[in-house]
């Protein structure tokens, strides 16, 4: 699981809720794999919308 960031830690790092992470990788503006209940993003899916403002517009949005 070292490709994966835990909803926690990108809340963290976005400074915003944990839920909102989920509601952003249920509508898939985040590239995210769900492993039962817990949700995990993509380190290099993370790496791109933090590099690309106009990605992290779509995401917000």
């Amino acid at each position: 699981m070292d490709n994966f960031y835990k909803v926690s830690e990108v809340a963290t790092i976005f400074k915003v809720k944990p839920i909102t992470i989920r509601k952003w990788c249920q509508a898939g503006n985040i590239n995210a794999k769900k492993f039962g209940k817990s949700w995990y993003i993509f380190k290099d899916e993370l790496s791109d919308l933090i590099n690309s403002p106009k990605q992290m517009e779509k995401v917000v949005s």
